[in-house]
């Protein structure tokens, strides 16, 4: 069954504020235009409860638990979160700056389609995306060339890719499932 309202805890240091710090606009979690800009001409006016309280967290490179029902804006929380990070990167970096993990395959085109189209207006680079739908030695060479900012895959096929000699697992890391 799913809990009458929606939950978001963070790590330990907002477990001792007993409180979380709400956004009501995405304008007030101090993005970058660029990246404001695809938010809205997606259609994101607002912000959903769950992202008033989990973007926050995220945002500032802390673990957050976001636990609602479909349809919230919880993969757009994560989105979000994974795209800000990266465009805090320097452009083509020599690994990506994150990593999204997602449970199932179908889900890998879905998270990555809504990955550029919210970073669609960032330019040099800083939001490249890519997805990771099976990996072969030939590839690697293209990869290294591409260097995303951004990896979307399953569990498997990002430790595939990392066997091949991508480096795809770093200190930086972002997993959401």
């Amino acid at each position: 069954m799913f809990p009458a309202r929606d939950a978001a805890t963070s790590d330990d240091s907002d477990r001792d504020n007993h409180e979380l710090k709400q956004y009501h606009s995405f304008k007030s979690l101090s993005l970058h235009d660029d990246l404001l800009r695809g938010i809205y001409e997606n259609r994101f006016e607002r912000t959903s409860h769950i992202q008033e309280v989990g973007l926050a967290p995220m945002l500032a490179g802390r673990d957050a638990y976001l636990k609602s029902r479909c349809g919230t804006g919880k993969t757009t929380a994560f989105c979000i979160s994974v795209l800000h990070r990266a465009f805090m990167a320097p452009p083509r970096p020599e690994a990506p700056c994150c990593v999204y993990l997602c449970p199932q395959q179908e889900d890998v085109h879905s998270i990555a389609a809504i990955l550029r189209n919210l970073g669609n207006h960032v330019k040099d680079g800083r939001c490249a995306c890519k997805e990771l739908t099976g990996i072969s030695r030939a590839e690697v060479v293209d990869w290294k060339q591409e260097r995303p900012s951004i990896v979307v895959g399953t569990p498997r096929r990002v430790l595939e890719a990392d066997h091949c000699g991508v480096r795809c697992i770093t200190s930086r890391t972002a997993d959401c499932c």
